[in-house]
């Protein structure tokens, strides 16, 4: 429990900000300090929150080093005071840099990268000694399509290339061991419709060999190393296993790298985020969506695959009358076929296939239509 008074902040998106410290003993989380988010901690047992951070213009997103003496966060550089009388689209923006604050002895904090790159990911080595970021020369909506992925050493600051090479390369992750490095990746295509796919390459030395594994032009929204570094844990749309009336899910999948071979975890109709695995491999944490939820957090012996749901977030759903919800598929003008999702009203009784025409139209129902947007955008279960 935090003290009333503490600020939690929340971003739009879905994306938790909750972290356990390395030796298991305190909590952190972004709350707000003089109008800026900042890193708090505290005591796992509850208490006040404190801040460690205090980033001029605020920290948006930050991970703890694997030894605990260190804390890598990104922050925006302050704006200018004068703007500038024209500007340009991916341009003249502040950046966003990676910023390493020392906590054990503390210290004041050092930026880690230059001031042309434009940070969007970035990941700690098992050894402590170095951080895998991402960074585009822009910044915008279509920055992550020109992203590198470089290292930077804490002790000196001296960066050198991992991937560098076009398209979107972002989401580095180490291995367990620190040879290797997963990422998200457009296979050196630029176009915004092209398959954000799953890929490794090796993490250190003059060379880097990549392997792509393509899925079926499967969208990679997220990734996590299994502990024995032989294989990868996706979460994933379109492409394998999300084809027909599963484009609605978004299910976890196994990866196993070394034959390609692709597993889904589970079988049922749902949208499954935020991983996080225990250290010795048994059990994984994530979040769970169902049709009509908001989603609960679910975890997942990995021996039997058997879940259990920790959480009811909405209980008294299950004291309302809810319509149905389901996956309905029909031919475009062009032979295409299109898919949607259909949400009846509690109670509609649909005709049978032999009704007359009088009866069909008793069961007739005014239609709200809903579409997503483009080029890219979808619409799950659950939203």
């Amino acid at each position: 429990r935090v003290a009333a008074d503490t600020q939690i902040f929340t971003p739009a998106l879905p994306a938790p900000r909750v972290r356990w410290s390395p030796d298991g003993q305190t909590i952190s989380f972004l709350a707000l300090a003089d109008g800026r988010p900042q890193v708090f901690t505290v005591n796992a047992s509850g208490g006040s929150g404190r801040a460690i951070t205090r980033a001029p213009e605020g920290v948006s997103a930050y991970e703890w080093s694997p030894d605990g003496r260190y804390l890598a966060f990104l922050s925006r550089d302050a704006a200018p005071k004068t703007p500038p009388v024209a500007n340009k689209v991916g341009g003249l923006s502040p950046a966003t840099r990676i910023w390493l604050q020392p906590l054990e002895p503390a210290g004041a904090a050092r930026v880690l990268t230059p001031a042309d790159q434009y940070v969007d990911s970035f990941s700690w080595s098992p050894d402590n000694q170095r951080v895998a970021y991402a960074f585009a020369p822009v910044t915008g909506f279509l920055a992550p399509y020109s992203t590198r992925i470089f290292s930077v050493a804490i002790a000196d600051g001296a960066a050198q290339p991992i991937i560098d090479r076009p398209g979107m390369n972002v989401s580095p992750q180490y291995s367990p061991d620190g040879q290797r490095l997963s990422f998200v990746t457009t296979s050196e295509k630029t176009g915004i419709i092209a398959p954000r796919g799953l890929a490794v390459a090796t993490a250190v030395g003059a060379r880097w060999d990549v392997r792509s594994y393509p899925m079926s032009g499967a969208w990679i929204a997220e990734t996590t190393w299994a502990p024995d570094g032989q294989a990868l844990f996706v979460t994933m749309n379109e492409g394998t296993f999300a084809t027909g009336a599963g484009m609605f899910e978004m299910p976890i999948v196994r990866v196993n790298l070394a034959d390609g071979n692709a597993e889904r975890l589970g079988n049922g109709a749902t949208v499954e985020y935020s991983m996080s695995i225990s250290r010795d491999g048994r059990t994984m944490a994530y979040r769970e969506v169902q049709a009509r939820t908001m989603g609960d957090v679910v975890v997942r012996d990995m021996a039997t695959r058997k879940t259990q749901r920790l959480t009811t977030v909405n209980p008294e759903l299950t004291n309302l009358a809810l319509g149905d919800l389901k996956a309905v598929s029909w031919k475009s003008f062009d032979g295409m076929e299109i898919w949607g999702l259909l949400l009846t009203p509690p109670g509609y009784d649909p005709p049978s296939p032999g009704a007359s025409a009088r009866q069909a139209g008793r069961s007739r129902l005014p239609l709200l239509v809903y579409c997503h947007g483009g080029p890219i955008g979808g619409v799950t279960l659950g939203l």
